[in-house]
């Protein structure tokens, strides 16, 4: 049964009535760290090294502690090559799910996967193109 109901906002005829988006939504800006905001996530994440280039996969539940954690040598896989800028991310609710992707991300599939999805990052990376922070 198809619903007789017009849209919401269909009979608004001037968008001023709406309000401004942060009539409706709230402010712009949150107080706290995103977990505090969302719950518990979990990040997979693809970073690079400055010094050679290498790409490092991995996962955890605070991106930022471990960013740094890496570029202070903390992490014996990764400590030779710091430091590390972040060039890929995605975030998942459910860990089951992040530590899937991630070893996903890890095959042969998955590294094609981020050379496909980041193509325009490591061309112009490689062709070292003036303006770009990304230059070799």
């Amino acid at each position: 049964m198809v619903s007789k109901r017009p849209l919401i906002g269909s009979s608004v005829k001037n968008k001023k009535e709406l309000g401004s988006p942060s009539q409706i939504f709230g402010p712009k800006t949150w107080e706290g760290s995103p977990s505090q905001i969302f719950g518990l996530m979990y990040y997979v994440y693809a970073i690079q090294s400055e010094k050679n280039k290498i790409v490092y996969i991995g996962y955890t539940n605070d991106l930022r502690r471990r960013l740094k954690l890496h570029n202070s040598g903390k992490i014996f896989s990764t400590k030779p090559y710091r430091p590390f800028i972040l060039i890929y991310c995605e975030v998942y609710r459910n860990k089951e799910d992040a530590l899937e992707r991630e070893k996903f991300l890890k095959s042969g599939w998955g590294k094609n996967y981020i050379k496909r999805t980041l193509k325009h990052y490591f061309s112009v990376q490689k062709l070292g193109r003036a303006g770009s922070q990304n230059t070799v």
